[in-house]
């Protein structure tokens, strides 16, 4: 392992290395997985891999062994329309205010959206923000508690 360079600084690709980019995809789908088990995949030392979530830990990317990374309080909210108010010009809206996804939908309600927020806070001000637009009678939000695999 000598003749690898486990120096953090390189393989970059923006803020975060690829080995980085590796090492947050395993912990992401099993944050207990053991720092040893993640240097054999990645091919670095097990002292690399430590020194590296270590790095990790102190910018940000891992919050906690939870592992919060960025945009995870996403929801999925259905927005009723007023009968008359265009509901193309409300989904416009919403995605010019931030939404991921808007799809105009048939059904109970007439818009669906994604929301990606790094907060509930942040999640239930964009809910505020739907409300408060013209023509909009209502919302209902529900949180993504995980992605199926």
């Amino acid at each position: 392992m000598a003749s690898r360079s486990e120096n953090p600084g390189t393989e970059k690709t923006g803020n975060k290395s690829s080995r980085d980019d590796e090492i947050v995809r395993m912990l992401s789908k099993n944050s207990r997985t053991s720092f040893m088990k993640i240097a054999e995949q990645i091919g670095v030392s097990e002292g690399a891999v430590r020194s590296r979530v270590r790095n990790l830990l102190k910018r940000g990317v891992i919050k906690r062994f939870t592992l919060e990374l960025g945009h995870k309080a996403n929801a999925l909210i259905l927005v009723s329309v007023r009968t008359g108010v265009s509901s193309e010009k409300i989904a416009a809206r919403i995605k010019h205010m931030g939404a991921s996804c808007v799809f105009e939908v048939a059904g109970k309600s007439d818009i669906m959206c994604l929301v990606d927020a790094p907060s509930l806070d942040e999640t239930n001000s964009f809910i505020d923000r739907i409300r408060s637009i013209e023509g909009v009678i209502s919302t209902e939000t529900m949180p993504i508690l995980k992605e199926a695999t």
